[in-house]
């Protein structure tokens, strides 16, 4: 009986107000969620971006140097033979390849791969 009393008691305004305060305090808890996610997001692609960029400039890096030393052979020798070309292209890729090695994958996986 105390309870059916007290149910009569409790105005709608009461009722409203406690509605509107859940609602105003669920999407202050879901934008402040949100913002977080955000940040974190952005964060992850700075950092993916950043390593992209770094393995990209490695890789313009070592082609650089290649090119530059074909150029100086070519200054060396003047004219360059189709032999001597293949050769000096041998070399340059077996270093490229020892510089892409990673410790513990064997080198036949990694020619597959």
């Amino acid at each position: 009986m105390i309870l059916a009393s007290y149910r009569l008691r409790v105005s709608p305004a009461w009722i409203c107000a406690v509605l509107a305060g859940g609602v105003v305090l669920s999407l202050v808890l879901f934008l402040t969620i949100r913002g977080w996610e955000e940040r974190e997001i952005k964060e992850r692609v700075a950092d993916l971006v950043h390593e992209q960029v770094e393995k990209l400039e490695i890789t313009m890096l070592r082609s650089m140097e290649v090119l530059h030393s074909i150029a100086s052979l070519h200054a060396a020798e003047g004219r360059i033979e189709r032999d001597q070309f293949d050769r000096f292209v041998q070399e340059a890729l077996a270093a490229s390849l020892n510089c892409r090695r990673f410790p513990g994958i064997p080198p036949s996986r990694r020619a597959k791969g």
